[in-house]
């Protein structure tokens, strides 16, 4: 199956603190004002303990998205008053609350980090392209998806379908850059449980009787099989080994892939990273 991988932003770190934090833009003003009345119709006469604090992560959220669309405005992928229009459209407005409903409900950074990137990239989506409809997509499942399950998806993200451009040539290089990449992504540990989840939600493929071989898919197109002594040589690559009896199993789906690539680049600590299909 060919990949298709976004190329996002990531978080700058943590998200910001949410408490008392004015929108700065046109645009989160507009967003912040939206989002009162979606969490007023959405709780209605709930426990105030149960609002606010549906209140401090949506405000996150909301910050964590006018960061992002700012970037994007900057870099020219999103046209100056693109993002305001967004409240003039049916299918986009129904993007910004989605998100902001699912990112109340979380208390995980990632999570939100994850949300704010996916409706940001909605919003300069052409109405019914791949790109909207995948988005749209994927923001419904990610208010199922755990956090724990979007470091799994991270970590299949990171076996399956990335590699930075330029890499050199050498099994070396490959884990040099592979290995702190799942590392951070948490431990590599995956049950089947996860995997039939997983399945159910159309994020990964699970079929017993595959086995791909983890030699083949960790190779450059340009490049002998790796081999796989190196893994031998840390936790990091004896844990990839293990947790590939199950993997081995396994592909991700393009909603997967999509969810997968988002939360790698939260969990790397914030940098943008430029990722290309490998298969």
């Amino acid at each position: 199956m060919e990949h298709i991988v976004p190329v996002v932003e990531g978080a700058g770190g943590a998200l910001a603190a949410a408490g008392g934090v004015g929108a700065a833009t046109q645009f989160g003003k507009r967003l912040a004002d939206a989002a009162t009345d979606w969490l007023t119709t959405r709780l209605g006469k709930s426990r105030e303990v149960a609002i606010e604090t549906a209140r401090a992560q949506g405000e996150s959220f909301v910050i964590e998205l006018e960061k992002r669309v700012k970037q994007l405005e900057e870099s020219g992928t999103l046209a100056a008053g693109d993002a305001e229009r967004a409240f003039e459209r049916p299918d986009t407005i129904a993007a910004l609350r989605a998100g902001y409903n699912a990112a109340t409900e979380t208390t995980d950074i990632v999570k939100r980090g994850v949300l704010a990137s996916i409706v940001a990239d909605r919003l300069k989506a052409e109405s019914e392209s791949i790109e909207a409809v995948t988005s749209r997509r994927a923001i419904e499942i990610a208010s199922n998806v755990s956090a724990r399950q979007f470091r799994l998806l991270a970590q299949l993200a990171v076996v399956y379908a990335v590699r930075p451009k330029g890499l050199a040539a050498g099994r070396d290089a490959l884990w040099i850059w592979l290995e702190p990449h799942l590392r951070r992504t948490g431990e590599l540990f995956v049950s089947y449980p996860d995997v039939a989840y997983l399945e159910s939600l159309a994020l990964l493929k699970h079929d017993d009787l595959a086995s791909s071989d983890l030699a083949e898919v960790l190779r450059s197109p340009t490049e002998a099989p790796m081999d796989l002594s190196i893994l031998r040589a840390s936790p990091t690559g004896i844990a990839l080994a293990k947790a590939w009896e199950i993997w081995k199993r396994c592909s991700l789906t393009l909603v997967g892939n999509y969810l997968g690539v988002y939360a790698l680049n939260e969990l790397d600590g914030g940098e943008r990273i430029e990722l290309w299909g490998l298969r």
